[in-house]
């Protein structure tokens, strides 16, 4: 079969040929290597985010797009997430592009964006290259909208053990 919908305990899943479809609470991480926004490794009720996320292909390049709403359990605005990620392999390499808008709730990050907007621009680059075929080279970089402060950098080794156990070295700044 080539499509399908599922229900689960968290929303909507649907594969239609090599797009996939979720709408839903769901775990998201935005970047190639979650420097911008990981929330895989928490858990509870309000750790998912509320999203639309659609992945899938045009040629050769690997397209990811979101629609998201925060879910804190809090007197806080959600804030509200639209994401794009593409990405290309060529041989044992792949590069990719970002770009992400997040409007923050008044109460949350507003005080740190430019220009006392509630809202923050974000780009994103990365690459990764295949040094073996369980070991792998992440890196990362991040440019924001913001008038200081605004960029990062993520770089990861990473290899898998085996078909259960796997893990790597990251570095941040």
């Amino acid at each position: 079969h080539n499509h399908y919908s599922t229900i689960d305990q968290y929303g909507l899943t649907y594969k239609n040929g090599n797009w996939n479809y979720k709408v839903g609470a769901q775990n998201l991480t935005l970047g190639a290597t979650g420097l911008l926004y990981d929330d895989t490794r928490y858990f509870g009720r309000h750790i998912m985010t509320q999203a639309i996320n659609a992945n899938g292909k045009i040629g050769k390049v690997a397209v990811n797009g979101i629609l998201a709403k925060s879910n804190y359990d809090s007197d806080y605005e959600n804030d509200k997430i639209f994401y794009v990620h593409g990405s290309l392999p060529v041989n044992r390499s792949t590069y990719g592009l970002g770009y992400a808008r997040v409007n923050y709730g008044d109460d949350t990050a507003a005080a740190k964006v430019e220009d006392g907007k509630t809202g923050m621009n974000y780009y994103t680059a990365d690459f990764s290259y295949k040094l073996t075929d369980n070991t792998f080279f992440h890196s990362e970089f991040i440019k924001s909208s913001a008038s200081d402060n605004n960029n990062g950098v993520n770089l990861v080794l990473f290899h898998i053990f085996d078909a259960k156990n796997n893990g790597g070295i990251a570095w941040f700044s």
